[in-house]
Formats: structure tokens, C-alpha cells, sequence
């Protein structure tokens, strides 16, 4: 089954709000979940453990937390959140990092009883609770805007605006509007993770939503009474923690993860590092840079079009592009990836917002096959981005997590810079 958890796509009518999300496959058997721990440091991969310096974590990709059960290409940290100024803390395992999306979110069911009623929720001045939809490409996450301190390795974003999924005091409150988007998503099973970690190149989850009321996006609920959309002010949205961060280390990221062989993996371990150019660990060399346009894409050249909202996205577990000659998948379980006969290789060439190009090999094989093996890290997972029932946009090209196997790839976001200048803009 498709879980669809693919944050990445930024509508061109939303601002910067999620609009196509197609990411966690669920597949075999995984382990985990959430842990607590007094407060300080979160830090580790999907089940624990230190990065190598205070700017760095390890990042596992596996099969996802036991209640999952199974997920493919999805990579994982650790992060612990606190009750703001507080030592009520607990660490969250297999939270996946997402550079398609702004905000940490996390599932209400993993959070001990302790801490998830220490966490303040956030009102607007009548004391009303901000809730917030997050649409996706078939379903939908709801639940209140709530404060906490998030740690993750030697890093911290102090009493920063996060979104507690499923929280049972907001069930069956979701509009209409928010609703449409599909199947409700608000558990681990759905989710596909125990939480979000979505460190994407803008800051804010929805501009628009500062200056008018932008449907399926932010609510208030007032007690009693039904919840309506409302516009939401950049410092209570759920933002992109990282940028939270103290300086040097709060102008983008890197992600490193190693290569797998075309038959998969069973789990791969690298890491994820705050800050470019910030340290010596988090150097720009000679990687090639991309620039993006306001809303974090870029165009791509592919099979004579030019599909101009093209994007990379960890938090995307496949290559998602239209391709008419690739055989799609007919089996259930596969149902939205490609199933070619024998393995493809595609050449799409990325054009930065600045007119740089730089041309990539994107392989393709029977996702059938694939997951029949039992892994959980392919460097070939491929599927539409349009398909029957999702809501979607042909006008881009998605490099899911396939496209970091064996890469370094640096990320700036829209108020950094580096030596290499001013954000928004990726590299590898």
C-alpha cells in the first residue's frame, strides 16, 4: 500500500504550502519507535546514536518505526523535543528528514502522556487554537499548532511553533476543505513515520496564509464551535527548525548518504549536517550549484518539455516523472511505480533558476521486483507524478530519495548564504 507521504511539491497557487505528496511505500516489517529521555541532546539515526560533531547527525534509512509497518526509502533521525524551558523532554526516533517541506511535525500517539500535555498550544489574541491541514496527494494530516524546544545533536530551536498530528483533542473537528484532500493520515501506520523533521529551502509552510485565508491550510477552533480557516502570522507557522537554529550553523543543510547496488539494500546509514560553509564539515568544494526560484525549484528538460516546478525532495521516496513508454506497475502493491521489463535509464537535464545546467542519470527498475526482495533502499524506485485519484502536477519532476544515494547534497535556504552566495539554492 502508498501511504503517500511526498511533502515537497510547492503549489504555485499556495505559496509554499504542501501540495503533491507521494512518498512511503510500506513493505515489510520495521522496528523502533518513539523512546524518552531527560532533556539533552536528541541526536542519532532512526534508532539512536551520536552524530560525529555538535553540527551533525546520523541518518539511517530502514525499514521505519514497528508500527509502520515497513517503509522504503525514507530516511531517518532522532529528535528530542521539550516542554518549552523545561527538562520534560523525549526523543523521537525515525523522524524523517524532508527538504521538500518547512515545519517539524510529529504523530500525537508517540508522545508520552507527560510531555504532550505540558506542550502549550498556540492561540491567536482571542485565545482560540491554530490548527493546521496538511494536504497531500491522496490525504490529509490535522491537528493543533502547539510549542516546543526541539533539539537535534548539539543544535537547538528555542519555544518554535511545531504541529502535533492526530491529537485526539481536535478528532473529527477538520473542515470540509481540509477533508477533500483524501484518506485522514494522523497515525505512524498512515504517516510512515513517527514524525517530520522538514528543513526545506523556504522558511514558512505557507506564506500566503500571513496575508489571506488560504483554504486546507490553518484553522482556529474556538470551544464548542466549528473551525474555520483563518490567516496564520509568519512567527506562529510552522517553520523550518533548522532556521531556528544559533549561528553559524542555521543556513541550510547537508545531506551525505552512500550508494546501494541496483539490486537495493537493507538499510544504509549517513548523515545530516547543519549549516554550509559553516564548518569544516559542511564545505561547498567544487559541488555545482543550482540556484531555485522563491518557492525552492527549479526547471527540468525532459522528453522535449520543459517542466518548469521541478524539485529535489528526501522526504520523496522514488523519481517521480511522466514518462508514456515506461510500463506501469499492475499489481496492488506496486500500484503507482513504474514496472519496466528490464532496467531503464532516463537523462533528464536540470536548468537552475540562473540558466546553470548540469544533466543526471535517473535508472528505473521493476518496482515489483524490488520490493518482492524485501529491502528498503533502491537507487532505481520510479513512478508517475500524475496517476488516477492524486492530486498532483505534470509540470514537474520529483528526485525522491533515489537521487541522494551516493551523493553529498547541500541545501541553502531562502535567507542564507554562502560562498557560493545568497539562497535559495542546492548543490552537489
Amino acid at each position: 500500500m502508498m501511504s503517500s507521504w511526498k511533502s515537497g511539491a510547492r503549489a504555485s497557487g499556495l505559496g509554499a504550502t504542501i501540495a503533491v505528496c507521494l512518498a512511503f511505500f510500506v513493505l515489510g516489517c520495521g522496528g523502533g519507535g518513539g523512546s524518552t529521555s531527560t532533556a539533552g541532546g536528541g541526536g542519532g539515526g532512526g534508532g539512536g546514536g551520536g552524530g560525529a560533531a555538535h553540527n551533525q547527525v546520523s541518518v539511517v534509512v530502514d525499514s521505519g518505526p514497528a508500527a509502520a509497518g515497513g517503509v522504503a526509502n525514507t530516511p531517518y533521525v532522532s529528535v528530542t523535543i521539550c516542554a518549552p524551558g523545561t527538562t520534560n523532554c523525549q526523543t523521537i526516533d525515525h523522524v524523517s528528514v524532508d527538504i521538500g517541506s518547512s515545519g517539524f511535525r510529529v504523530v500525537s500517539s508517540v508522545l508520552s502522556p507527560t510531555l504532550a500535555s505540558a506542550l502549550p498550544q498556540v492561540k491567536d489574541s482571542q485565545s482560540r487554537p491554530y490548527v493546521e491541514c496538511l494536504q497531500f496527494a491522496d490525504g490529509y494530516s490535522w491537528g493543533p499548532v502547539k510549542s516546543v524546544d526541539l533539539k537535534v545533536g548539539g543544535e537547538t530551536a528555542s519555544n518554535i511553533p511545531v504541529e502535533v498530528i492526530g491529537d485526539p483533542a481536535f478528532t473529527g473537528m477538520a473542515p470540509s476543505d481540509c477533508t477533500s484532500g483524501g484518506t485522514e493520515e494522523d497515525s505512524v501506520a498512515t504517516f510512515g513515520a513517527n514524525g517530520i523533521l522538514g528543513a526545506a529551502t523556504f522558511i514558512h509552510d505557507c506564506p500566503a496564509c500571513a496575508t489571506s485565508v488560504v483554504p486546507g491550510t490553518y484553522y482556529i477552533c474556538p470551544s464548542g464551535a466549528a473551525c474555520t480557516g483563518t490567516m496564520m502570522p509568519l512567527a506562529l507557522q510552522v517553520s523550518n527548525p533548522v532556521a531556528s537554529f544559533s549561528a553559524p550553523d542555521n543556513n541550510g543543510v547537508v545531506l551525505t548518504l552512500p550508494s546501494v547496488a541496483n539490486t537495493g539494500a537493507q538499510t544504509v546509514t549517513g548523515t545530516l549536517t547543519f549549516g554550509v560553509d559553516t564548518e569544516s564539515n559542511n564545505m561547498l568544494g567544487s559541488a555545482k550549484v543550482l540556484t531555485l526560484d522563491a518557492i525552492g525549484n527549479f526547471s527540468v528538460i525532459f522528453n522535449n518539455q520543459t517542466l518548469a516546478e521541478s524539485f529535489l525532495d528526501s522526504g520523496s521516496n522514488a523519481y517521480f516523472f511522466d514518462d508514456s513508454t515506461i510500463t506501469k506497475c499492475s499489481q496492488q502493491g506496486a500500484s503507482g511505480f513504474y514496472c519496466p521489463a528490464s532496467i531503464l535509464t532516463r537523462t533528464p537535464t536540470i536548468k537552475s533558476n540562473s540558466g546553470v545546467q548540469t544533466t543526471v542519470q535517473v535508472t528505473v527498475q521493476n518496482a515489483d521486483q524490488l520490493f518482492n526482495s524485501n529491502f528498503s533502499v533502491f537507487n532505481d524506485l520510479a513512478g508517475p507524478v500524475t496517476s488516477p485519484g492524486l492530486q498532483t502536477n505534470s509540470d514537474s519532476f520529483d528526485f525522491g530519495l533515489p537521487f541522494f544515494l551516493g551523493k553529498t547534497v547541500f541545501e541553502v535556504f531562502e535567507t542564507g548564504s554562502s560562498s557560493a552566495g545568497a539562497g535559495p539554492f542546492v548543490a552537489f
